[in-house]
């Protein structure tokens, strides 16, 4: 058995990450939206391979990829764009360490702000880690009507 690690992401991750996040929200839609999920995923990390300020935290158990947070460093600022945790592995302190090594990342950078678009139901998650609503929201590409919240933190 290993210590749970994270380690960069690169271009040889994208299956095994699309496969995280459409486990990881299957649980929350219906079954005819896995598959719509997981065209619009193949679409994202294509458009997100040819980003080169994006970086890919995955956190790993047992050399297994668990969970993992994406983010673009826009220079001014890092948006987080996803945050991903299995089910199984879920309520183990994952998602916060993938974001405060997302924070020490962008401390090293330079970077003073961290914005992200949360769902209403992860927003306690960001808030007990000190991120603060703005008042904005972003509205879902893939769901109508769907808007999510930006949060904030000054680091």
């Amino acid at each position: 058995m290993s210590l749970p690690t994270i380690r960069l992401g690169n271009n040889s991750d994208i299956e095994e990450l699309i496969n995280i996040a459409v486990t990881a929200r299957a649980p929350l839609y219906p079954d005819n939206f896995k598959p719509i999920f997981n065209e619009y995923m193949i679409n994202l990390f294509e458009v997100f391979k040819a980003i080169d300020k994006r970086i890919t935290l995955i956190f790993c158990e047992n050399y297994k990829s668990v969970g993992y947070l994406s983010f673009t460093n826009y220079i001014d600022r890092i948006e987080i764009d996803q945050l991903f945790v299995l089910p199984k592995y879920q309520k183990n302190g994952y998602g916060v360490k993938l974001v405060k090594e997302c924070e020490n990342l962008a401390k090293k950078m330079g970077v003073k702000k961290i914005i992200v678009a949360s769902e209403h139901k992860a927003l306690n998650f960001y808030e007990r880690m000190d991120y603060k609503l703005t008042g904005e929201t972003y509205k879902s590409i893939l769901l109508s009507g769907i808007e999510y919240p930006y949060l904030e933190k000054n680091i």
